[in-house]
């Protein structure tokens, strides 16, 4: 009887230990993903695209970066576009890090 109060949580302290990283690591896009979405035909693809770089952009506007209030969707989704055609070798990093290494070259914040 005591058995299956000592094996049940050890038990699912294991499955949480090995599916955590699993979940974890399906969370992050890549950068190679980014840079295919960017270029891509597909509709669905580079819907992903811009919503990537929107959800980056209202994340972190005025944090690591200050666009001003007239910047547009697509000038935000030129602007990392441009980047990621002109740095191609840093697609090992996550597309959230390579949006907001654009966005903070082209738009820095001034003086706080």
């Amino acid at each position: 009887m005591y058995k299956k109060f000592i094996v049940l949580p050890i038990l699912f302290f294991l499955m949480i230990n090995f599916a955590l990283p699993r979940q974890i690591q399906r969370q992050v896009i890549s950068g190679e993903s980014l840079y295919e979405w960017s270029g891509s035909d597909e509709v669905s693809l580079q819907s992903q695209f811009v919503g990537m770089v929107m959800g980056v952009h209202d994340a972190f506007n005025e944090l690591m970066f200050c666009t001003k209030d007239g910047v547009s969707q697509p000038e935000l989704v030129l602007v990392v576009r441009e980047f990621l055609v002109k740095n191609s070798e840093l697609t090992q990093k996550s597309a959230a890090d390579l949006i907001r290494q654009a966005l903070t070259e082209k738009y820095r914040c001034g003086k706080r």
